[in-house]
């Protein structure tokens, strides 16, 4: 039992460290300060390199800057080298002996730092039309057409997003200085309501139109700019109640446009 706890523990130990790499894109640009002794003077010099191989590494923000936690400068080519005079103060002084992005003072004409991650996230998604196929079925004694529907369909969608983010020194309209471009697969299971009438029933007819509640499971794939999500979904729906058994479209694959809007990343 003891080796099972420790096994699951280093599997999310793992999981969570690989989930916190962010992949750090080629031809970035990153700084830092570094402190060297010679005859017992220590001098400070800033240094601004080029990512010449892309490599991962957590990343920290810090109001308008990013530090990366983990370098290996043989991914890096140095571009320029200049000596400080005297120590470094403010904000540098949290730099010596990191990476970090900008460099504002000499850093003026690099707009961004671009790097990649994915991480799994859970959504709220509203289907607001919903597109159901041709029945065809000779059980049912007659074809019906493609229906579109509109309504009130809301879901709870888990998933797992890949990320492309752009971090600038400079905040966009939302105050956000990331900006985030995304895919995200994933799977919803939701609720809405449908209306059961004479029409749409079989084996039994019902003669009465009534509003049945209904569950709905699928899949989605979502494009999304920072939370904010759309795309397309597919699914099943299950009316509840009673005459449900003979809903048309009971169990029947229907497709779907879909916005969403992440709760937890």
């Amino acid at each position: 039992m003891k080796s099972k706890t420790l096994l699951v523990l280093v599997f999310s130990l793992l999981f969570a460290s690989c989930i916190e790499q962010k992949y750090i894109f080629k031809n970035n640009v990153i700084s830092t300060i570094q402190t060297t002794e010679k005859d017992g003077i220590l001098t400070d010099s800033l240094h601004i390199n080029k990512v010449k191989t892309p490599f991962t590494s957590k990343i920290e923000t810090k109001g308008d800057y990013i530090v990366l936690n983990s370098v290996n400068t043989n991914n890096l080519t140095k571009v320029s080298s200049i000596k400080l005079t005297g120590a470094p103060t403010g904000t540098k002084k949290d730099f010596v002996g990191k990476y970090y992005y900008p460099e504002l003072e000499i850093q003026a004409t690099i707009k961004k730092l671009t790097y990649f991650d994915t991480k799994p996230v859970l959504q709220g998604i509203s289907i607001p039309l919903k597109i159901r196929p041709k029945l065809t079925a000779p059980a049912l004694l007659d074809s019906f057409p493609s229906q579109a529907e509109t309504g009130f369909n809301i879901a709870l969608a888990g998933g797992w997003k890949f990320n492309i983010n752009s971090y600038s020194s400079k905040k966009d309209l939302f105050g956000k200085n990331i900006r985030q471009f995304s895919l995200t697969p994933g799977w919803l299971l939701g609720a809405g309501a449908a209306d059961l009438t004479k029409d749409n029933t079989r084996n039994p007819i019902i003669d009465f139109k009534r509003k049945a509640a209904i569950i709905s499971t699928g899949g989605f794939i979502m494009l999304g700019y920072n939370t904010i999500n759309f795309g397309y979904s597919f699914g099943w729906d299950f009316a509840t109640g009673e005459g449900h058994k003979g809903w048309l479209y009971q169990g029947q694959l229907w497709h779907g446009i879909t916005i969403g809007f992440d709760i937890i990343k």
